[in-house]
C-alpha cells in the first residue's frame, strides 16, 4: 500500500487574453422580424404596467430564453441600465418546468431603460424588415461585423444592431411575474423577495402594517403568517421570488428498544472536536465526559423524547467503532461540542437558521460540523432552501464544512422523493445511506439539486431493518437506521483528514469523493448514492494500492488561469502506462436570490499531458474555452463537463483494452492542470478562493512507481512530495496537541 502524497509547489497564473468578439448568432440560423415584433409588443406591456404601477420600486422584467443559456448569450444590449454590467441587474433565475428546461431570468431595469430598449428594438425591427426582407441570417450578421454589409444611415451602430439581433435571437419573451404559488395546508412561510434596491423598512411602508422587524432573516427573506402572505400577494405579487414552509419535521419521535449492553470509555485527551447541531443531549450517558453540551432550546420546551436523536448521533461520533465492532473505521474517538437547538418533531426552520449562524460564528475553532436534521418537505427545483443557503454562506466565509444527512423517505411507498433541506447545501458533504452490499436503501431520497448539482455527494452504511446500527441513547444502546446515523461516520473521517492528516477542507472533501468513486467510469445510481460509497476504513482512503499513486494539491485561484505544467509522471521510456482520475473541490460564494444560477464562480479544470508548444491534451477531451468549442451550448457544457458545479470528477476508467500513452520525446514527461475561472459578477469573488485537487494514477502494467514519482518531484525542484503516513501524522498531531507544563 502507498501513502497519499501531498505535493507542495508554486502554481502559475495568467490573465485571459480573450476579448469579447462581435455579436453573432449560431451558424445556419436566422431571426425573423415577426419575432421581433412580438417582443416589441411584450415589452410595451411591461413598460405600460410599470408606468401605471405606483409601488415605487425598480421595475422587474422577466426574460424567458430559448434554452439554458450561457452568460455570454444573455441579453446585453436590451434592458441595459446606464451602461452598467447587465449581470449586476439580475434579481433571480429559474428554469421552466419542461423536459428540456429553459432559463427564465428576472432583471431590475429602470423605466427609462425599458423605454430606450423599446426604441432601439423598433429601429432594429425596421432594418430587418426593410433591408433584409424580414429575415436576417447568421451570414448577414457576419457580413455586417466585417463591414461587407452597410446599414446605411441607421441611428444604430453596427455593434449595437448586431447586439440587439443576438438578444432577440436568444430571448423568447418579456413579461412580469404577476402571481406566485400559494402552498396549501401550511401555516407560516419563509418568503424570499426580489432585490429591488429598497430596504426592509422601505418596503414595509409600501406594503402596509402587520409586519415586524423580528419577522426577517435579512432584507430579502421574511417569515410571514398566512394573513401577511396574502397581503403581500394582493399588493405586490411581482415581489415574491420563492416560498417554502417554515415548520419542518426535523427529527421524528421514534421508539427504539434499549439493548442490554454495558460500555466503558477512557477519559478524553487531545482528540479532535466535531461540532454537532441536533436535538438535545442526555448528560448522564457513559460518554458524557467526551461531550461539551450547550442547550440552546429553552428548558421549558423540552420533553423527554427530545434527547434521543441528538444523544444517539453524538454517540456514534464519539464511540461508534466501540458500539459497532464490525464498522470500525480506524479513526479512533472524537470529542463533541453538542448544541441542542431542536425538539423531536416539528420546529421552525426560521429559528433554527438563526441559531446555527450564531453557533458557527461563536465557535471558530470547530472545522467540521455534523447536521443530522432534515426536512420531510422536498426541495424546490428552482431555489436553494434558506437553511442550505445560510450553510453555504457560512462555509464560504468561515472555513468550515458541514456534513449533512441526506434525509429519509418515511412514506414506505417505494418512491424516492427529492432530498429535504438542508441537504441541498452545495458546499457541504451530503450523505445518503446504503446497505452492507453498497446498494441504495429503501428510505433513500434523491437529488439532484436545482436539477443540476449532484447530491448526495457520497454514501455510507446507514442501517437497514435487517442490519441496524447501534447507537447509545438516554436509556442505553439501541438499534437505529437512517441517514442521521450515516452522516456521523463521514464526519469522523472528514475530521480525521483535516485535524490529524492536516488537509484543507477542500482537499479532504475531494479525497473522500475520489475514494468513493473509484475507477467506475459509469457511476450508477448517482442520484441516490452520489459519487459512490466511501470505504469503511480510513487507511483505504489515505493509502492506495501498490500499483497506484495518489496525491493532492492545495491552491488558491490567482487569476483567470491558475495552472502548473511540470508534474513529472514516471514513464517506461516509451510511454506512460497509466489511467488517471481527478477530483476538484472548491467552496464558491453563492446567492440564493439568483435561483438556478446559484454559484458565483465556475472553475473549469483541464488535466493532462502538456505538448511541446505549451498546450495540453486533456484526459477527458474538455476543450471549453478553446476556439473550436466557443459555441458549445450551455446545456451540454453543464452535462458533459459539470460547468458551474463546485465538484469536478474526471475518470478515464479501467478496461482490458487500456493502452500505454506513447511519448514523443525524452523530454515529454510533464503533466499538469489548468483551472480557468469564470465569474458571474463583476466583483470576481473567486479571486483568492482555495481549492483542492486529488489525482490518482493507476498503472496498467501493475508496477509500483510511487518512490520513483517522489524522487522525480524532488529532483525537478518544482515540487516537494511528502508522504502522509498515518502513524507519523497521528504522532505529530498528539505532540502538537499535548499540553506543556512550565516550571515557574
Amino acid at each position: 500500500m502507498n501513502d497519499v502524497l501531498h505535493l507542495i509547489g508554486q502554481l502559475k497564473s495568467k490573465g485571459s487574453h480573450g476579448r469579447p468578439g462581435a455579436a453573432k448568432i449560431p451558424a445556419r440560423t436566422f431571426l425573423l422580424a415577426e419575432k421581433m415584433s412580438r417582443l416589441v409588443a411584450e415589452l410595451e406591456l411591461v413598460a405600460d404596467f410599470w408606468e401605471r404601477n405606483t409601488f415605487g420600486i425598480i421595475p422587474l422584467v422577466r426574460v424567458r430564453y430559448i434554452s439554458v443559456v450561457a452568460k455570454s448569450n444573455r441579453i446585453s444590449r436590451l434592458l441595459l441600465d446606464s451602461q452598467n454590467d447587465i449581470n449586476s441587474q439580475i434579481a433571480g433565475a429559474e428554469f421552466t418546468d419542461e423536459d428540456n428546461p429553459r432559463h427564465i431570468v428576472t432583471y431590475r431595469v429602470s423605466l427609462p431603460a425599458i423605454k430606450a430598449s423599446l426604441s432601439k428594438l423598433r429601429v432594429a425591427e425596421d432594418i430587418v424588415r426593410n433591408k433584409f426582407q424580414g429575415k436576417i441570417t447568421s451570414d448577414d450578421i457576419e457580413g455586417i461585423n466585417k463591414g461587407r454589409i452597410d446599414l446605411g444611415n441607421s441611428e444604430l451602430s453596427r455593434s449595437a444592431f448586431t447586439g440587439i439581433i443576438k438578444d432577440c435571437f436568444y430571448a423568447d419573451s418579456f413579461s412580469i411575474k404577476d402571481s406566485s404559488d400559494n402552498p396549501d395546508d401550511v401555516d407560516n412561510l419563509i418568503v424570499t423577495i426580489y432585490d429591488t434596491g429598497l430596504s426592509y423598512q422601505e418596503l414595509l411602508l409600501k406594503i402596509g402594517g402587520g409586519f415586524h422587524p423580528s419577522d426577517k432573516m435579512d432584507d430579502l427573506t421574511w417569515l410571514l403568517n398566512p394573513k401577511q402572505y396574502q397581503m403581500l400577494r394582493e399588493k405586490a405579487p411581482f415581489l415574491i421570488s420563492m416560498t417554502m414552509p417554515d415548520l419542518n419535521e426535523y427529527a421524528r419521535k421514534e421508539k427504539h428498544q434499549p439493548l442490554s449492553m454495558g460500555f466503558d470509555i477512557p477519559k478524553p485527551s487531545s482528540e479532535p472536536v466535531i461540532g454537532v447541531i441536533d436535538t438535545l443531549f442526555a448528560e448522564d450517558v457513559y460518554f458524557s465526559e467526551w461531550v461539551e453540551y450547550h442547550q440552546i432550546l429553552p428548558a421549558d420546551l423540552a420533553g423527554k423524547d427530545d434527547y434521543d436523536h441528538g444523544t444517539q448521533v453524538s454517540s456514534i461520533i464519539v464511540d461508534g467503532p466501540n458500539l459497532n465492532r464490525g464498522l470500525d473505521d480506524g479513526c479512533g474517538r472524537f470529542r463533541v461540542r453538542h448544541f441542542g437547538v431542536a425538539k423531536s418533531g416539528k420546529m421552525s426552520s426560521f429559528s433554527i437558521i438563526r441559531e446555527i449562524k450564531d453557533i458557527v460564528i461563536s465557535n471558530p475553532d470547530i472545522k467540521v460540523w455534523n447536521l443530522s436534521l432534515g426536512s420531510d418537505y422536498q426541495i424546490s427545483k428552482n431555489f436553494i432552501s434558506p437553511e442550505a443557503a445560510m450553510l453555504d454562506e457560512l462555509q464560504y466565509r468561515y472555513d468550515v464544512i458541514f456534513v449533512i444527512a441526506g434525509t429519509n423517505n418515511r412514506s414506505g411507498d417505494g418512491s424516492n422523493p427529492y432530498i429535504g433541506a438542508p441537504a441541498d447545501s452545495i458546499n457541504a458533504i451530503t450523505v445518503n445511506s446504503v446497505d452492507l452490499a453498497g446498494q441504495p436503501v429503501s428510505y433513500a431520497r434523491r437529488g439532484p439539486v436545482l436539477r443540476f448539482f449532484n447530491k448526495p455527494d457520497v454514501s455510507v452504511f446507514g442501517g437497514t431493518k435487517l442490519d441496524t446500527i447501534k447507537a447509545y441513547g438516554p436509556l442505553g444502546p439501541v438499534n437505529v437506521l437512517g441517514t442521521s446515523y450515516a452522516a456521523p461516520w463521514i464526519s469522523r473521517k472528514l475530521a480525521y483528514l483535516i485535524h490529524v492528516m492536516g488537509m484543507t477542507k477542500e482537499a479532504a472533501k475531494a479525497l473522500l469523493i475520489d475514494s468513493a468513486a473509484g475507477w467506475d467510469n459509469d457511476i450508477k445510481n448517482i442520484a441516490l448514492i452520489g459519487y459512490g460509497c466511501v470505504p469503511m476504513r480510513i487507511e483505504d482512503i489515505i493509502r492506495c494500492k501498490d500499483d497506484e499513486i495518489r496525491f493532492f494539491i492545495n491552491g488558491n485561484i490567482l487569476d483567470y488561469d491558475t495552472y502548473t505544467s511540470d508534474i513529472p509522471v514516471p514513464n517506461t521510456g516509451r510511454g506512460f502506462p497509466y489511467r488517471f482520475r481527478v477530483t476538484l473541490c472548491y467552496t464558491p460564494r453563492c446567492h440564493r436570490n439568483q435561483g438556478v444560477d446559484y454559484t458565483d464562480t465556475e472553475l473549469n479544470i483541464l488535466f493532462g499531458r502538456f505538448r511541446s508548444n505549451g498546450s495540453m491534451n486533456p484526459i477527458n477531451n474538455n476543450q471549453q474555452g478553446e476556439p473550436l468549442y466557443l459555441d458549445l451550448p450551455e446545456g451540454k457544457a453543464r452535462t458533459l463537463f459539470r460547468k458551474w458545479d463546485n465538484v469536478k470528477h474526471i475518470s478515464e476508467g479501467i478496461s482490458e483494452r487500456a493502452r500505454m500513452k506513447k511519448m514523443k520525446s525524452n523530454d515529454d514527461i510533464f503533466w499538469g492542470f489548468s483551472i480557468k475561472s469564470i465569474e458571474r459578477l463583476a466583483d470576481k469573488p473567486g479571486r483568492g478562493m482555495p481549492f483542492g485537487i486529488v489525482v490518482t494514477m493507476k498503472a496498467i502494467d501493475k508496477q509500483n512507481r510511487a518512490d520513483q514519482f517522489v524522487k522525480l518531484c524532488n529532483i525537478t525542484h518544482k515540487w516537494t512530495a511528502i508522504p502522509l503516513n498515518q502513524e507519523v501524522m497521528a504522532e505529530l498531531y498528539d505532540k502538537a496537541e499535548a499540553e506543556v507544563e512550565f516550571d515557574i
